[in-house]
């Protein structure tokens, strides 16, 4: 993952994208201008981990643009699947952040992404 500044344009796109999500879509303009300003921006390449199952949950992300995919074990073949299709304006790792506990399954961008 690469990290970028949000700076110029790309300032109105995250608060957009912010308001546009389930977990801060209700906050007034003001404060979704002090989340953004409290927010980095990172890209990732196809096929590459964005959050790895069992690992700190220390992060939220929220999909700015891409498609990412849940991925787990499948406990009757023991093959990993796809449990799930995330795409933009929907945020990861809120719940692992939020509880105090490990990521509970694999998130890989299926596609380049800006989070």
């Amino acid at each position: 993952m690469e990290q970028l500044r949000i700076e110029g344009d790309m300032v109105a796109k995250v608060v957009g994208a912010l308001r546009r999500s389930t977990l801060f879509g209700k906050l007034e303009d003001a404060m979704l201008k002090q989340v953004a300003a409290a927010c980095q921006l990172v890209t990732c390449e196809a096929n590459e981990v964005i959050v790895k199952e069992g690992t700190p949950s220390d992060s939220y992300f929220l999909i700015l643009s891409g498609e990412a995919a849940v991925v787990g074990k499948d406990v009757t073949t023991e093959k990993i699947v796809e449990l799930a299709r995330l795409e933009a304006f929907t945020g990861l790792g809120e719940m692992g952040l939020l509880l105090g506990q490990p990521r509970t399954a694999t998130v890989l961008a299926t596609e380049r992404m800006l989070l």
